[in-house]
Formats: structure tokens, sequence, C-alpha cells
């Protein structure tokens, strides 16, 4: 994986994996109902909207912060900041796709 073209703190480091080990060996069950994968490419929006309204209103998560309204606003701001650039580097790479196409048939003809 090169991860050249990406911002610096947007790499994930040594530190942040072993934290995230820390984590789940402290605190297993939380690590359960807290964290989601979201595949943006391939899954139902339906279902996404589904599980991260089940998280953001966990019950389960042992810290009245979580359940804080500015807590939830900044976490739904930062997934749609997130789903605002993955859905321009989606345009992006559809372009350079249909500029690809575009050069190999004139190549081939």
């Amino acid at each position: 994986f090169d991860s050249s073209g990406m911002e610096e703190d947007h790499k994930v480091s040594l530190s942040d994996i072993v934290g995230l080990l820390d984590f789940v060996k402290r605190r297993p069950q939380i690590f359960r109902d807290t964290i989601r994968v979201v595949d943006p490419l391939y899954g139902a929006p339906d279902t996404y909207s589904r599980r991260l309204v089940t998280l953001f209103n966990s019950h389960r998560l042992g810290n009245r912060e979580h359940n804080t309204t500015m807590h939830h606003t900044a976490l739904v701001m930062k997934g749609w900041r997130l789903h605002r650039r993955l859905f321009r580097r989606a345009v992006e790479q559809r372009f350079f796709a249909s500029v690809l196409v575009v050069a190999s048939s004139t190549v081939m003809a």
C-alpha cells in the first residue's frame, strides 16, 4: 500500500495500533459495541445508517461524555467531512478511469 499521497495526520501509526490493541484488551465488550466497519463503495446506505444510529445511541459506553450533544455533533460532522472527501475521491477516480478508457481505445484503434 502506497501512502505517499496521504496527509501525515491521516496515516495510521504504530502507536495508534498499539493504543487500539490496549483498548481492546482492557474493554473488549465496548470495542465490539462501538467499532463499526463501513465500506462506502459496496455497502447499502440503509444498513450503515442503522448501525451508526445504534452506535451513537449506545448506553454501554460507560462514559457519559460519549452521550453529550456536542460529542454527537462533532462525530457527525467528522463523518460527513470524511464522506465528502471519499465522494470527491470517487469522482476523481471515475474521471481518471474514463480518461484511461478513451486513451486505451484510441491507441487500439
